[in-house]
């Protein structure tokens, strides 16, 4: 019996040397960011005057949180995204605006350097807050009955870290169909590339 102690204390013990060192470095953060949009959308059959979106400029800002180690963590976000397209055929444009939140898994590379670089990878959720077709005249007209109020996304990003600065792209693939008039059997989807700056505080 004393024998069967001793030995689970041992690897108590060794559990410990081994465990503890990697919880020490686990650290919760966070910090802010903003950048630019380059939206999209994409038709399926394509539309004439939308056939290969022109992008739309449109920012993006808000906030962020990092639970993990130096190497690999976890980061959710909130963000106020701008997004949709431009006509190709005149100057209309589908204006989206959303509340955006990704659940993004970050991994740094040669994270003990101050200058390093990381990839993110994740789905995000999308709530629209407005959509609207803006016609040449500068008229608008509300989307909002005919196009569903969430979207499902899939973000790949990569960037550099310069101490608690960052800089990143990301590309943002929309998943779901945002057409929600059951008249038009038409396959909607988002699509932006992102350029992010940020500032972390609290690792």
């Amino acid at each position: 019996m004393k024998m069967k102690w001793n030995t689970v204390i041992v690897c108590m013990l060794l559990l410990g040397l081994l465990v503890g060192p990697a919880v020490a470095q686990v650290s919760v953060g966070g910090g802010v960011k903003g950048g630019v949009n380059l939206a999209d959308l994409g038709f399926d059959p394509e539309i004439p005057d939308f056939s290969c979106c022109d992008m739309r400029a449109g920012g993006a800002f808000g906030a962020f949180v990092r639970v993990g180690t130096p190497v690999v963590s976890f980061q959710p976000e909130i963000l106020y995204s701008m997004k949709g397209g431009n006509g190709t055929a005149d100057d209309s444009k589908i204006k989206f605006n959303v509340v955006e939140i990704p659940l993004l898994l970050r991994a740094d590379a040669m994270s003990e350097n101050r200058v390093h670089p990381f990839v993110t990878i994740g789905p995000a959720v999308s709530f629209r807050t407005s959509a609207k077709l803006e016609a040449p005249d500068g008229t608008e007209e509300d989307l909002k009955d005919e196009t569903n109020a969430a979207d499902v996304g899939m973000i790949f990003g990569g960037g550099l870290a310069i101490g608690p600065a960052t800089i990143e792209a990301r590309y943002d693939l929309g998943l779901r169909n945002l057409n929600a008039d059951p008249s038009e059997d038409v396959t909607v989807k988002s699509r932006t590339f992102s350029i992010f700056f940020g500032i972390g505080f609290g690792r």
